[in-house]
């Protein structure tokens, strides 16, 4: 599977919607439950309750200086990825297909490139990102660059925002 986007919802975990300090729901879809907390400035967890996506947390600015090194972590996971699990060594990937851009800013900011495909079977890296711009890495041809945060919001909208996130838990 070289792409992200699926026709049905993750089956491998349940995703719980906070905001406003109360729970609002719950989807075996990603996306669905970010939607859900989105508005209220909320969070979503996943069925061990770990935070695995935060509105109000995340850091104005952040460079992943060694995007190789982590995007190692995740990538070795991606021929066999169905959908949004937790694997032995801590790391969950996610299906973050359909999030915005803005949405998937939150994994950079916790230290894990973003996978952008850009094609079936090719992707970019997100690696970075500022109040203006968010940095790109192509792993095929090792360039880097930068492009505006309304321009590449717009890039991945056109691309159906096809992205599989990444973070630690303990």
């Amino acid at each position: 599977m070289g792409s992200a986007q699926t026709s049905q919802p993750d089956t491998g975990m349940v995703f719980y919607a906070y905001g406003g300090g109360r729970y609002i729901g719950a989807s075996r879809s990603f996306v669905a439950a970010v939607e859900m907390a989105y508005d209220q400035m909320g969070y979503v967890t996943d069925n061990n309750q770990h935070i695995v996506w935060d509105r109000i947390d995340r850091k104005n600015a952040r460079t992943i200086r060694t995007p190789v090194d982590e995007a190692r972590k995740i990538t070795k996971y991606l021929d066999s990825f169905g959908g949004s699990k937790e694997y032995d060594d801590g790391v969950i990937l996610i299906d973050g297909g359909g999030c915005t851009l803005n949405q998937v800013l939150y994994y950079i900011g916790k230290g894990f490139p973003v996978i952008a495909y850009v094609e079936p079977e090719k992707y970019i890296l997100l690696t970075g990102y500022d109040q203006y711009n968010v940095s790109l890495y192509d792993p095929e041809t090792q360039e880097s660059w930068k492009m505006g945060l309304n321009d590449a919001g717009e890039y991945f909208r056109m691309l159906q925002n096809d992205f599989i996130c990444a973070l630690s838990v303990e």
